[in-house]
């Protein structure tokens, strides 16, 4: 289940949620590669520092996915995007990004353990 959020919207999350992120972009077309970030906006792009590595994955698959975990909160954010390689940084202009809830969040009023929504969308 998600819910969706407009950029705006979008923005405020990644406030609350601080500039500490996870970039998850594609190795070898196949292959996952993780790494950690740190996130500042410029005009409606993300921006990261691009590794050889990450920068090399987005040249040849430029789909990106960024992950807030939940650190003890109800929700982690996760946002997908397109990205580019800008000198040292990757611009990553956003698609679609959801709140999804952890396992181990108590149930929202209304619903029971295992039939509560566990997405909201924030940007559609």
């Amino acid at each position: 289940m998600s819910v969706a959020v407009k950029l705006e919207a979008l923005q405020a999350q990644i406030a609350s949620a601080g500039a500490d992120v996870f970039l998850l972009s594609v190795r070898d077309g196949a292959r996952p590669h993780a790494v950690s970030a740190v996130v500042t906006w410029d005009g409606d792009d993300l921006v990261v520092p691009a590794g050889s590595r990450s920068a090399a994955n987005v040249a040849a698959a430029p789909a990106v996915t960024l992950l807030w975990p939940s650190s003890g909160q109800e929700y982690s954010l996760i946002v997908d995007g397109t990205a580019r390689v800008d000198g040292d940084v990757l611009r990553i202009t956003p698609t679609h990004a959801v709140l999804h809830r952890s396992v181990l969040a108590s149930a929202p009023s209304g619903h029971s353990d295992g039939d509560d929504p566990r997405c909201k969308p924030v940007l559609d």
